[in-house]
């Protein structure tokens, strides 16, 4: 997903990003969307999806046509922002499907190393920095309830008991999983992952 600009991957390196999980109380605890100290794993990830925010003048529900290849998203007006509220699925070097299955990119989006991250953005959107990601779950109640109306509801891509989440916001949160630097695939259906534009050092964004 983008607010402007969504949805990547940490190239063989330790990556900061926005992580929502299946079996997680979101009401009662909030480690998993920690936006001042952005949690990382205790793995090297390689590649997470993009979601891309900031588009002038966009109404609350609204669509924006990719014109490299032609693809539709869905966009969404939260508070003052606009995001896209699906995963971008733009095939370029240094991105991946889910076990290099086709059909994932279709369902999830695409997977996408830090390098690429930066620069694969459709014109007029970019990715959050962690500010815009603190504005976003600040506007939702604040990281001990965002993560369920971020979260689409149901079981159709979430694995059970995905029982409190709402998706009130509309953002359609997907559990596309990651990609890491052996190349393995972990945690789709259970987890979800987006980068933040801010970058810490080489390794760290």
């Amino acid at each position: 997903m983008f607010y402007g600009n969504k949805n990547l991957i940490g190239f063989g390196k330790k990556k900061i990003f926005i992580n929502l999980q299946v079996n997680y109380d979101y009401r009662s605890r909030a480690n998993y969307i920690n936006l001042n100290d952005m949690k990382a794993t205790s793995y090297l990830f390689i590649m997470a999806n993009l979601i891309f925010t900031i588009s002038l003048n966009a109404q609350d529900k609204g669509t924006f046509k990719d014109i490299r290849d032609g693809k539709t998203y869905k966009t969404i007006k939260i508070d003052k922002q606009t995001w896209f509220s699906e995963n971008l699925n733009y095939e370029t070097k240094g991105s991946y499907c889910y076990d290099d299955k086709a059909s994932n990119c279709e369902k999830y989006g695409r997977l996408y190393n830090w390098t690429t991250a930066k620069t694969v953005c459709p014109t007029g959107w970019h990715l959050p920095s962690d500010n815009e990601w603190k504005q976003l779950t600040d506007f939702l109640g604040g990281e001990s309830s965002c993560g369920c109306k971020m979260k689409e509801s149901g079981l159709s891509h979430w694995m059970s008991p995905n029982s409190n989440s709402d998706n009130n916001s509309e953002f359609s949160a997907l559990p596309s999983g990651c990609r890491i630097n052996n190349g393995s695939y972990l945690n789709i259906q259970y987890n979800a992952y987006w980068w933040s534009n801010n970058e810490k050092n080489a390794e760290n964004a």
